[in-house]
């Protein structure tokens, strides 16, 4: 259980598949016609916002942010997110690019802006296993580079992964967590035990196809891989 699933893209939407490079072709020129991307107005540049873009990356995502791992969309509006930020000059090529498109939500998404660090890029869930990169202390509750500097540290500060809200939120989980691996580690009462199965169950939420749907899985699965080597009661 050490490594996080990574998330699988599924196939481009069609409506990328059908008009992507026209969309790229006519904003470029449009770009060169006034002079920069900030001047070009938004019914070139968000074309990308279709319905079947965004149902793709919410199910690809398991309606959870890309970053943090916090449902999205059911208090605050989703984001979709461009890892090459779409306003840097070398990245606006990519601005329709499926690749380039994730599911965040907007304090992430905020957070990260038009940040790029070219030697250590923020972590792509769709092609790095997270773990590789970072970790969780399950006792701050806080998310550790496993490098400094890296591209786990990159991923941390770009996106703020250790705000206050999403630490306190951590503790919570980790609370229930632990009462649910102790009460499984002591207690001898067939219903108690299936209801702390039950709850670590609704933690992970496993997803075959597309990875952990639960918020904060890779924390929880942390947690849980410390919990049985004996490094936190």
């Amino acid at each position: 259980m050490k490594k996080m699933i990574k998330v699988k893209r599924p196939s481009v939407p069609a409506s990328l598949q059908q008009y992507a490079d026209q969309w790229l072709a006519d904003l470029l020129a449009k770009i060169n016609e006034v002079g920069s991307y900030k001047e070009v107005a938004a019914t070139y540049k968000f074309k990308y916002n279709q319905p079947d873009v965004q149902a793709a990356l919410e199910r690809m995502y398991g309606g959870k942010c890309c970053f943090c791992e916090s449902s999205v969309g059911e208090t605050e509006y989703p984001a979709i997110e461009h890892r090459k930020p779409k306003s840097l000059p070398a990245f606006h090529k990519y601005i329709f690019d499926w690749n380039n498109l994730h599911w965040a939500c907007p304090r992430c998404n905020t957070n990260k802006g038009s940040k790029w660090d070219p030697n250590y890029p923020i972590l792509d869930p769709t092609a790095d296993e997270p773990s590789d990169y970072f970790t969780f202390n399950v006792e701050t509750c806080e998310a550790e580079p496993l490098t400094s500097p890296g591209r786990g540290k990159t991923t941390i500060d770009h996106v703020k992964l250790n705000r206050d809200g999403l630490v306190k939120f951590r503790k919570r989980i980790r609370t229930t967590a632990l009462e649910c691996m102790l009460g499984l580690e002591q207690s001898s009462d067939t219903n108690a035990i299936q209801r702390f199965k039950k709850l670590l169950e609704d933690l992970l939420k496993v997803d075959i196809e597309h990875g952990f749907k639960a918020e904060h899985s890779m924390f929880v699965k942390q947690l849980i891989d410390d919990f049985e080597q004996g490094s936190v009661l």
